[in-house]
């Protein structure tokens, strides 16, 4: 036959049980094919679809759906291949979520995002869970009612740039994927207040989180994370900050080490330094030279009284050629590296209560003592 459209007066025929339009030109199919509750068979094959009505998931005694011979990419192909069952979940499950504003596609073994998501109309709560997905196009951007997104246990290696137009999303899951970065753009997602990365290839916490001050949750465990930034006290709401399993070099251990409220008032106290010159990490119990000071080169006072330091890290200290002040007293220390010498603002140094047997013969250098 030469049937190319089928007319939206076919949802009146409603006792309908069995259609065949095989072997026809069929381009498209009328969303009020939805109404035929009785249908049982819909034999659709070697026509030129490019897509199904999402109606066909309000058919509840629909078994038989033949999609052989078209060239559909909505579902996507993953799914019509699979037969009747499959396509005819998927297809409930988006007409159902596009109805509850509510979607869950979980478990279905998508390789892609599936395109016609974005069509679904006022989506608050979409799970992609443990498919195989490997990105997110620019499309999510236009779901901005959004407020739940879960995509976590896929392949996602990217995200777009549009994920910040979702100013809506109070909670985004994206653990278990293979994300190396974080686009910036997050920073307008002003209503988030949880994030999971646990587990991708991040190596950088995005600048753009400094703007999210909504947010109270962070999970960035086992990641590649090397340097918690020093702004990440700015986003002052967060309470709970897991950096498990990275190989952080900043901050220090000792402070990683009691919780999150302690890192953003170390970070805090960093980041000031900044501008006023003067760092104080007295009683903090570290035990190293932290790395961070390295970046705070213009630095005039620097107090790292009553800790544990048995040694200066003389990378780190042959930087702080701005010091006028250096207090280490009631420390650990065993012995003071000869780069001191270079140190050649230094006018005040107290090293009282150490272990210290001698000093080096570059503190000579230091005219200004």
């Amino acid at each position: 036959n030469e049937i190319e459209t089928i007319s939206d007066r076919i949802g009146e025929m409603y006792n309908l049980q069995q259609i065949d339009f095989s072997n026809n030109q069929i381009s498209s199919i009328s969303y009020s094919i939805g109404l035929l509750t009785a249908l049982t068979s819909l034999n659709l094959k070697n026509n030129r679809l490019s897509s199904l009505p999402f109606s066909l998931g309000n058919l509840p005694t629909l078994n038989f759906l033949d999609l052989e011979g078209n060239n559909l990419e909505s579902p996507i192909k993953e799914i019509w291949p699979n037969g009747t069952e499959v396509v005819i979940e998927y297809l409930r499950s988006v007409f159902v979520g596009a109805k509850t504003r509510e979607l869950d596609l979980s478990n279905m073994n998508l390789s892609s995002f599936p395109p016609e998501i974005a069509d679904v109309q006022g989506l608050r709560y979409l799970s992609l869970n443990s498919n195989h997905i490997n990105g997110i196009p620019g499309k999510i951007g236009m779901l901005t009612d959004l407020t739940y997104l879960s995509v976590h246990s896929n392949q996602v290696a990217m995200l777009p740039p549009e994920l910040g137009l979702l100013t809506n999303l109070t909670e985004l899951y994206l653990h278990d994927n293979s994300l190396t970065y974080f686009p910036d753009e997050v920073g307008t997602m002003y209503s988030l207040k949880t994030i999971t990365l646990n587990n991708n290839k991040l190596k950088e916490i995005s600048s753009g989180f400094m703007r999210v001050t909504s947010l109270t949750s962070m999970q960035l465990a086992d990641n590649k994370i090397q340097v918690v930034p020093s702004w990440m006290w700015k986003v002052s709401k967060l309470s709970s900050l897991n950096l498990d399993g990275n190989p952080l070099s900043s901050p220090p251990e000792r402070i990683l080490e009691r919780g999150t409220k302690a890192v953003l008032a170390y970070l805090q106290l960093v980041d000031r330094s900044r501008v006023s010159g003067k760092l104080s990490l007295d009683s903090l119990a570290l035990d190293v030279l932290p790395n961070e000071l390295t970046s705070l080169q213009e630095l005039s006072l620097l107090s790292l009284n009553i800790n544990d330091i048995v040694k200066l890290n003389p990378e780190v200290l042959k930087t702080l050629t701005s010091l006028k002040q250096l207090e280490i007293a009631r420390n650990k220390l065993l012995e003071i590296p000869s780069v001191i010498g270079k140190l050649i603002n230094l006018s005040s140094l107290d090293l009282s209560s150490n272990y210290l047997k001698s000093l080096p013969v570059t503190i000579g250098k230091l005219k200004s003592l």
